[in-house]
């Protein structure tokens, strides 16, 4: 007989249904009663380590009935076997062994003291925290199992004691659970997410204050007061008024949304019509109401659509609408999805079914109760937007990047699943509060907090500063758009708010006082056979005009492209971090200039139309050849000398931004270097000290010592003439030289450094 599609529990209900959770049906309680393993688990018996049982559980098609009629453990048996590609009459047959993983490794630590120590006199049994691995075998077949250990496998599920201090107790509290996250109790779990937020969380009340610091309201919002929508213009002067706002993907076809437009103003501010508006936008009004708000905010009705002026200006008033946001409700899928019912769910498919010894028992850390769950250890400690991208498309879009960081609370919403992200914890319907990864909320609030310390010499502080605006970097520049020309502007709502805050001048993708790191970004393209090419010609066309030391200048990733990895890295700049502690000379901005600067000096977040700095540096000529495959770069025309240590050539690494530069590839003339920064220190005694340059030159000594130096840079090309006959330059690439020499040696650099500098025009 050939297996036939069943459909998913949750669409077999009715969407407002409860499930209770761990139940059993017959099959399943059977197979509790009756495995040695279990059995021996459940009294807390000594288990030896690798000690097996089959066990014969039913055919799939009982299987089938109980995944249906809501017993716990068949659901999860269902999921890990496939079961809806199973014929209904064969049997599904188990594979139960006994492990600890932690034992294991200390035993086959082989040649270690600690792993002959646990051979020697440690009993090879499981212990507390071992493991019994339910391995699913799809066949009638009743042969016995393979010798050896079972691996864990997809099909495999993983049984606990449920006082095992290494899992997520949190996952097995609940009894029942709703199969929709839009149920009334979701709504209620919500509610209680952000009142424990707003009353217990500081950091989450102080963000709205750094991010949005003039307490500037939207222009418009949707009024919710009474059974009626309404759009309010006249926001007056009301800083303690509080709304909500919805993050979303607009979806393929735009046009498909009402809209608000110029000729539908005057209708807005009296009624819009509920039965005209998508679903996640009646979702967004049901939950600011259930907080207790009367005003939402949403981009398409909040802002003019066919007035370019309109969304121009409010497209740089992101940080104020975003940060003064009570709770921000991102809605993870698009509007075409939403038929899919995507908001609907098998709980006993999200957290762990218990067994308990007796069938009323009902607290689980009491020592006789069993947990199954379909991961080894504690349940999702850790959750990164990047790891929920390919589930949840919202975060791959670059506006709700800037959306998820600017708000102080954001709720994740349409999914099988809800999600709460604040300041201070991320936290899981189902998995209770997980620990914050690189890219979370709370991560990016203690650098946004702290930042000003950086001001008064706070070096921690400023590489946490530095590696979150690498990750921001990074995620702007590989996540999606609809427009490209957009990519600028989606990223100044950020930007915008960390130079209010910090007083910190914001110069087309680099800071005007880190500019001697910011500028040394360099490109990485893939490889000439490499897809990523395909269609570059026309995103390149998309792209606003951009000056050449600033990234954004640099394609984005195509969205078909197979290498999922950006063109822009950083690793001079990170090499040149690691020994910032050692800088004898750094360049520094000491003008800028812009059409628009004195009139309208925000303009310099997304207008880099006419915008030039000039450098305080030292310049020398060099050029460039091919060397094989190779482009070098040559100082004053020959290659820098190194000692024994490296080979000249391996001394200089230069880095061209043209990714369509191959070999014999015409190289640019009238090349100059530019010296952003040089570090050198003498290393004795495994101590570091930075290098005397008031003693330079200094003839060597052999004392035992080491003098270490690296030095990096812009590499230039002329650019014609700006104002009153000014030279400009424009880059090209980007240099790093280091070498090492032993004693007390001289740090010898091409660039005249007893000179006077010289003043560098970049555009």
């Amino acid at each position: 007989m050939t297996a036939t599609w069943t459909p998913l529990y949750e669409h077999h209900v009715d969407e407002d249904a409860e499930i209770d959770l761990h139940q059993l049906c017959a099959t399943c309680t059977r197979l509790r009663q009756e495995s040695h393993l279990l059995r021996s688990l459940l009294s807390g018996d000594k288990i030896r380590l690798a000690a097996s049982e089959t066990f014969s559980l039913c055919t799939a098609a009982q299987l089938k009935a109980g995944y249906l009629d809501a017993c716990h453990l068949c659901a999860l048996l269902w999921a890990r076997a496939e079961g809806h590609l199973l014929d209904e009459g064969s049997h599904v047959i188990l594979d139960l062994q006994a492990r600890n993983f932690s034992v294991e490794h200390s035993l086959e630590a082989q040649g270690s003291s600690l792993g002959k120590f646990w051979r020697k006199h440690v009993p090879r049994f499981i212990g507390e925290t071992g493991v019994v691995i339910m391995q699913i075998r799809k066949t009638s077949s009743r042969e016995p199992p393979s010798t050896g250990k079972l691996q864990p496998r997809r099909n495999a599920l993983y049984i606990y004691r449920s006082t095992n201090p290494d899992l997520n107790q949190e996952t097995f509290k609940s009894r029942s659970e709703p199969i929709s996250s839009k149920s009334e109790k979701k709504l209620a779990h919500i509610e209680s997410w952000y009142r424990r937020c707003s009353r217990d969380h500081a950091k989450c009340t102080a963000y709205s204050r750094m991010v949005a610091p003039t307490n500037q309201l939207p222009s418009r919002l949707l009024d919710l007061r009474g059974d009626k929508v309404r759009l309010e213009c006249d926001m007056g002067n009301q800083p303690q008024l509080r709304y909500t706002t919805l993050s979303h993907i607009w979806g393929s076809d735009p046009k498909a949304y009402l809209c608000l437009t110029k000729a539908c103003l005057e209708d807005f501010k009296s009624d819009i019509v509920p039965s005209s508006l998508p679903t996640k936008y009646l979702e967004a009004i049901r939950i600011t109401r259930a907080l207790g708000f009367h005003y939402l905010w949403i981009d398409s009705l909040c802002i003019i659509q066919d007035s370019d002026e309109d969304w121009a200006k409010e497209a740089l008033n992101m940080a104020s609408v975003y940060g003064r946001t009570a709770c921000n409700i991102s809605f993870v899928y698009p509007t075409s999805d939403e038929s899919n019912k995507k908001h609907l769910r098998d709980p006993r498919l999200g957290v762990p079914c218990l067994l308990f010894q007796n069938a009323d028992q009902k607290d689980a850390t009491q020592s006789n109760s069993l947990v199954v769950q379909q991961a080894p250890g504690f349940i999702s400690r850790f959750w990164s937007p990047n790891t929920y991208k390919d589930y949840w498309p919202l975060l791959s879009r670059a506006w709700a990047i800037q959306e998820r960081l600017l708000c102080p609370r954001n709720l994740y919403y349409g999914q099988d699943r809800l999600m709460w992200e604040c300041c201070e914890t991320v936290e899981d319907e189902f998995w209770g509060p997980l620990d914050n990864s690189a890219r979370s909320k709370s991560r990016f609030y203690a650098i946004f907090a702290g930042v000003e310390n950086q001001v008064n010499g706070g070096r921690s502080m400023f590489a946490s500063f530095r590696g979150q605006w690498r990750y921001l970097i990074h995620e702007y520049r590989i996540a999606e758009l609809s427009f490209e020309t957009d990519r600028i502007i989606a990223f100044a709502g950020i930007v915008g708010a960390v130079q209010s805050h910090t007083g910190f001048v914001y110069l087309a993708g680099v800071w005007k006082e880190f500019a001697e790191f910011d500028l040394l970004w360099v490109v990485h393209p893939p490889p000439p056979e490499s897809d990523f090419y395909e269609g570059q010609v026309e995103i390149e066309a998309e792209m606003r005009p951009t000056p050449s030391w600033s990234w954004f200048k640099v394609p984005p990733h195509p969205p078909l492209a197979s290498e999922a990895r950006d063109t822009i890295a950083f690793h001079v700049y990170s090499a040149m971090y690691a020994r910032s502690e050692h800088t004898i000379y750094k360049t520094r901005v000491v003008l800028v200039e812009h059409p628009k600067l004195a009139s309208n000096p925000a303009s310099l977040l997304h207008d880099f139309s006419g915008l030039s700095i000039t450098l305080k540096a030292r310049k020398i000529p060099c050029t460039l050849e091919w060397d094989a495959t190779t482009l070098r770069l040559l100082p004053r025309g020959r290659y820098q000398l190194s000692n024994s240590y490296m080979k000249p050539k391996d001394g200089m690494h230069y880095h061209h931004d043209a990714m369509y530069a191959f070999p014999d590839f015409p190289v640019p003339v009238g090349a100059c270097m530019v010296l952003t920064m040089l570090e050198a220190w003498v290393l004795k005694d495994d101590k570091e000290s930075t290098y005397d340059m008031a003693s330079w030159p200094e003839s060597t000594n052999r004392d035992g010592s080491r003098t270490l130096w690296q030095y990096a840079g812009l590499v230039v090309v002329p650019a014609g003439q700006i104002g009153a006959g000014k030279e400009c330059w424009k880059r090209i690439g980007v240099f790093m030289f280091s070498d090492v020499v032993d004693g007390k040696g001289i740090v010898e650099v091409p660039f005249d450094m007893s000179g006077e500098e010289e003043e560098v025009v970049l555009v």
